[in-house]
């Protein structure tokens, strides 16, 4: 187990949100269905992300990293420091895969971060960013949110690992119009009953987890 990271390369990391070492995983949140798109659309909103934990190797310092769960709460909502954020994405150690969430209207501010780091197969460890380092007072966002409406549907990026100064997350995107269409339109094989017109680019915003953007 790794056992020691210094206080400077911390602060590159998670841009000073503190991180312990130590594996504490969530239940993921369940996507989408049939049933519950059909009995929400009209209530909730549908979020499309795109995420992967693909081992990048030569990761800062560290051998290899993975990025495993992103998690966050919806704003008003914070029920204390154990509970289980209100959206949890265990992500696949794939490429970026797709997925697709029916959510309470309001804004979600990022308040979980899980990512596996390790110098050999032995030297394993977890570096982890709660509500403690991500919101002050469990309220105000330190690392960025999303706004979701009831009855839209929105795309708020693609989530990885950036590695120029050590594993830390990093929120990608779709930078023109004819990718951001070809994206919403490849979640049609996976999810054929949802209604993917209309599709609002609004991504995840953040000044520590990547750039923000708007589609030209």
């Amino acid at each position: 187990m790794i056992k020691f990271l210094s206080v400077a390369f911390l602060s590159l990391l998670l841009s000073s949100c503190a991180s312990v070492l130590v594996q504490h995983t969530y239940e993921p949140t369940d996507g989408i269905n049939e049933a519950n798109y059909s009995e929400t659309k009209n209530i909730k909103g549908l979020v499309l992300v795109a995420a992967t934990g693909k081992r990048t190797w030569g990761c800062g310092s560290y051998e290899n990293a993975e990025l495993r769960s992103v998690g966050f709460d919806l704003m008003g909502s914070v029920n204390g420091v154990a509970s289980k954020p209100d959206l949890v994405i265990n992500v696949s150690d794939q490429g970026f895969t797709n997925y697709a969430y029916m959510l309470e209207p309001g804004t979600y501010a990022i308040s979980y971060i899980n990512i596996k780091v390790a110098n050999s197969i032995k030297n394993v460890g977890y570096i982890t960013a709660n509500r403690s380092s991500l919101l002050d007072d469990q309220s105000k966002p330190k690392g960025g949110t999303f706004t979701v409406v009831g009855g839209e549907g929105v795309y708020i990026g693609h989530f990885g690992l950036d590695c120029a100064y050590g594993p830390t997350l990093w929120r990608y995107y779709s930078e023109d119009r004819d990718s951001f269409d070809s994206l919403v339109a490849s979640y049609a094989s996976h999810y054929p009953y949802i209604s993917l017109k209309n599709i609002s680019y609004r991504l995840f915003s953040t000044k520590n987890f990547g750039r923000n953007f708007i589609l030209p």
